[in-house]
This record gives C-alpha cells, sequence and structure tokens, in this order.
C-alpha cells in the first residue's frame, strides 16, 4: 500500500523519504531564508544611512551631458558610501560563517535524534572485522553468509 503525503506535509520535519531528505528541506530553507534577511539588512542600512545606495548602478542614461553628470554623481556617491559596501559585506561575511557553522551543529542533532527515534538501514548494518584479503572472482560472499548463518542462527 502506497503512502500518499498531503501537499502541506512540512519536509523539514517529516521525514517522508529518510533523514537524508528530511536535512537537504532544512539546508533548501536556510538558503532561502539567508539571503532574504541579507537583502532586507542592505534595505535598511540603506535607509539608515543614505538612500542612494538603493539607487547607484540604476539610474537611466540620456544625452552625453546628462551621462557625463550620471558619471561624476555615481563616482562621487561610490567613493562616499564605499566605507558602508565594505562594512556590510564584512558583517555579512561574518554572520555567514557563524550562521553556517551553527546550522551544521543543528543538521548534526537533527539527524541523531531521527536517527535515533527511527529505524534505518544503519540499525541493520553489520561490521564484520579480521577477514582475510581476496580477490574479486572469488565469491566469497556466499560462504561468509552460510558461516554468519551457523553463528547467529538467523537466515540472511
Amino acid at each position: 500500500h502506497l503512502h500518499r503525503w498531503p501537499i502541506y506535509t512540512n519536509l523539514c520535519h517529516t521525514l517522508v523519504a529518510g533523514p537524508g531528505m528530511c536535512l537537504h528541506f532544512n539546508f533548501q530553507a536556510v538558503f532561502v531564508v539567508w539571503p532574504l534577511l541579507v537583502a532586507l539588512g542592505w534595505y535598511l542600512m540603506a535607509v539608515a544611512v543614505d538612500t542612494d545606495l538603493l539607487q547607484v548602478g540604476t539610474r537611466s542614461f540620456g544625452t552625453p551631458r546628462e551621462n557625463c553628470h550620471l558619471v561624476s554623481w555615481g563616482y562621487e556617491t561610490q567613493q562616499r558610501l564605499m566605507w558602508t559596501k565594505v562594512s556590510f559585506c564584512y558583517w555579512v561575511y561574518i554572520l555567514s560563517f557563524i550562521g553556517f557553522l551553527l546550522h551544521s551543529i543543528r543538521q548534526l542533532r537533527i539527524f541523531q535524534s531521527e536517527d535515533y527515534e527511527n529505524k534505518t538501514m544503519s540499525d541493520f548494518a553489520a561490521f564484520i572485522h579480521g577477514l582475510p584479503k581476496l580477490k574479486g572472482d572469488l565469491h566469497a560472499e556466499e560462504d561468509l553468509k552460510v558461516v554468519l548463518e551457523e553463528a547467529t542462527g538467523q537466515q540472511l
């Protein structure tokens, strides 16, 4: 029986296809929200410092005289407001680094929690140490299966 998930299922919190898919959607959510926050930060800084930050590079050109004035205004404005651009880039870099470290810790905690609460493929894995190195043309898996079935009493 195929389980159909509702369209409004939150894939950041609901295990539809395992913890990897849940973590992937958490990653996607961060990379949607973070640029929006950066854009909002730029807008708020432009409103607080100088609204010319929102106009540099967006004004249309016209006659040669208007173009000369526009280039002069753009150069002066750019030089006058360069400290804001540099400061903004600096803080976005620092906050991005810290935020992504925190996000990676969050992802690890989510995986550990989901792995603990649910049965996953790693719960059914076995590590066998001390096996001799063999060539690939031998069918050692069948011999190993027989030995493990005899040792555990379980059919593999």
